[in-house]
């Protein structure tokens, strides 16, 4: 017989969990805007802690919907020590892998792999984690689709639709105003760690709606993953295209060093140049291009827009002159 499941225990993991959640919600939030490569590498740990707190949270949350579908969180926390450790050890794990990407992340343009490979083994841990506690919680039921209302069914399609179209439209938004960001992978962890707050809402939102819906059943942990996603996503995409819309309001004209140029075979045009002693790729027009001289300086304007981030607006004193309008 499975041990009932403590009021107390359940308060207290609620707690635990969700002083977690916030703490590293915070720290995101905060930031710390300093180059310091240990720094950024903290900020990566803090992405990766606030993801497994809310899935633990949400787990130890649904405690109370879980009266015949699922094995109640806090019975088998309490009875099974593997349960215990295996979740604290995902979690630790998730931490420590994120960190070391982002420790081991080189300068542009060798980046892209390495940003691509620590989201994709902090969501591959996260889906483990997922995985697990569904497979010791999951109680054998019955399929219960056929018997969601017509609204349920709705949300299903919508979210299912609503990721699919932000995968597919968020890809050239942040391809466009992301690359131009002096401070590109700070930017995109600490607004991808802030998208968990409207995918929080909304599954509040979705929870009191729907009441009693979001049981621990596989096909609406699904609906849960895309309403995330899309907050996760949604988030970055609105965030890079304010903060680049706004950097025109407070401009600077600098200089930076050119370190390298080159061409690839699709015809894109890249430049590195040092920024506080760091080696950044860009991606400039044609005619800024072709105007860059590899060990020489080369005038860029800079702006600074509403979320704190500079962004270079213009390559190249000409381009700068024909926007002025000197």
């Amino acid at each position: 017989m499975e041990p009932k499941a403590s009021p107390a225990l359940r308060k207290k993991l609620l707690w635990v969990f969700g002083s977690i959640l916030v703490c590293s919600t915070i720290f995101l939030i905060v930031g710390l805007r300093s180059g310091d490569e240990s720094k950024t590498s903290l900020l990566g740990a803090a992405l990766a802690l606030s993801l497994w707190s809310v899935s633990m949270y949400l787990s130890v949350q649904e405690d109370s919907d879980s009266i015949y579908e699922k094995h109640q969180f806090t019975s088998v926390w309490s009875s099974r020590p593997a349960f215990r450790i295996t979740n604290i050890l995902l979690g630790f794990l998730m931490c420590s892998v994120t960190y070391i990407w982002v420790r081991i992340t080189p300068e542009p343009p060798n980046a892209r792999f390495y940003v691509i490979g620590m989201f994709a083994s902090m969501v591959g841990l996260l889906g483990i984690n997922l995985f697990y506690l569904n497979a010791v919680l999951k109680r054998p039921i019955q399929d219960e689709r056929d018997s969601w209302t017509i609204g349920q069914k709705q949300l299903d399609n919508v979210s299912t639709a609503l990721v699919f179209v932000l995968y597919i439209a968020g890809y050239p938004v942040l391809n466009t105003f992301l690359p131009d960001l002096i401070e590109e992978l700070y930017f995109a962890l600490l607004f991808t760690g802030l998208g968990l707050l409207p995918g929080y809402l909304a599954h509040d939102f979705f929870k009191n709606h729907f009441t009693g819906f979001f049981n621990n059943e596989e096909p609406k942990r699904q609906i849960l993953i895309n309403i995330y996603l899309s907050g996760l996503i949604l988030t970055l995409c609105t965030a890079a295209v304010v903060n680049h819309r706004t950097a025109t309001l407070t401009t600077e004209i600098r200089r930076y060093r050119v370190e390298e140029k080159s061409e690839t075979y699709k015809r894109d045009h890249y430049l590195w140049l040092t920024i506080d002693g760091k080696r950044k790729r860009f991606e400039p027009k044609l005619a800024a291009w072709e105007q860059a001289v590899p060990g020489d300086t080369m005038s860029v304007l800079v702006g600074k827009g509403c979320l704190g981030f500079e962004v270079i607006l213009r390559y190249g004193a000409a381009q700068i002159e024909e926007q002025s309008g000197f």
